[in-house]
């Protein structure tokens, strides 16, 4: 047997056996080097082999970041668009609010009609309410302040409960009462909520999951000095080999065209701007927790504001 190295630049990336069925064969030193000649053309086979390998998988990675990329532009002038669209609704829902309005003071509320008139300006004040969370998320707001994170809650929910009731999930909110505020942008923060909410609600719809039920709480931890909120959802839950891709950019366990993969993504660069953190733990076929811990502004003792970083 005539083992030699396959070698690249001075580097061994394997080795090669030669072996004689004839046990009284001598491997004669012309015979030693042609075979480490043809080991060092089969190495350099193998190296080249490997690069053209690893090329097309560059360009393979190359080519879907860029379509991911020109997906997520086109998400963002929808965006804009959407919110040009609101305003333009905004105007003529000022005047139906108006009108509607006046109909309820001058139809007595003895008269049918009356009923009608207060429906349609409760109908007025829910679009009104969806049009200026739409303008408000768009806009951009990075003033930083102290803010009431059950409010910021309370307002999230406020865009997504319809969404909710339209597929009978129930909403538990179990908020503990007088927190204390914590320093940030309120607008990015209810885009946090907004978007966990969004995933529970896909979670359970798309798992055609009976019962659905989303779950919220807050609390206080770590001695007061830090807010955490939970929001759970008894869908599917997500399979632990995909729980450490959750937060990579484009990744989704969503079906093509329902999800862009950077919603998570976003939210845990929110979060850590805020200084906070935050984490997924799933049960796969019961149930997924998302976690957000935040520092709250002012810890016991310390009247200066948390530290703030924008990245």
């Amino acid at each position: 047997m005539l083992i030699t190295p396959l070698t690249v630049q001075g580097r061994v990336i394997g080795v090669a056996q030669v072996l004689d069925v004839n046990p009284e064969r001598q491997f004669t030193s012309r015979g030693m080097g042609l075979a480490n000649a043809l080991g060092n053309q089969a190495a350099v086979a193998i190296e080249n082999g490997t690069l053209v390998n690893d090329l097309q998988q560059s360009l393979r990675q190359h080519k879907s970041m860029e379509g991911h990329l020109v997906y997520a532009a086109r998400l963002s002038a929808m965006g804009e668009m959407a919110a040009v669209v609101a305003h333009q609704i905004n105007n003529p829902l000022t005047t139906i609010l108006g009108d509607a309005q006046m109909l309820v003071q001058d139809i007595p509320e003895e008269d049918p009609s009356h009923v009608s008139a207060q429906a349609i300006l409760r109908a007025g004040k829910r679009a009104q309410q969806v049009v200026s969370r739409i303008l408000n998320m768009y806009r951009r707001d990075d003033e930083i302040q102290e803010i009431d994170v059950n409010q910021s809650i309370q307002e999230a929910i406020m865009l997504v409960k319809n969404q909710l009731r339209a597929k009978s999930i129930d909403l538990e909110l179990d908020l503990a009462p007088k927190l204390p505020s914590v320093s940030g942008i309120k607008g990015q923060l209810e885009d946090v909520w907004i978007n966990i909410l969004i995933n529970a609600y896909d979670a359970i719809t798309m798992g055609n999951q009976r019962d659905g039920t989303i779950r919220l709480d807050s609390r206080l931890i770590d001695d007061d000095t830090m807010i955490e909120v939970n929001i759970s959802d008894n869908g599917p839950g997500v399979d632990v080999a995909l729980l450490t891709h959750v937060f990579d950019p484009f990744f989704t366990t969503k079906p093509p065209g329902k999800g862009t993969g950077l919603g998570l993504y976003i939210c845990r660069q929110i979060i850590d701007n805020h200084n906070g953190d935050m984490s997924i733990q799933s049960i796969p076929g019961a149930a997924t927790t998302v976690t957000v811990h935040l520092p709250i502004a002012r810890p016991p003792g310390n009247e200066e504001k948390s530290a703030w970083r924008i990245s």
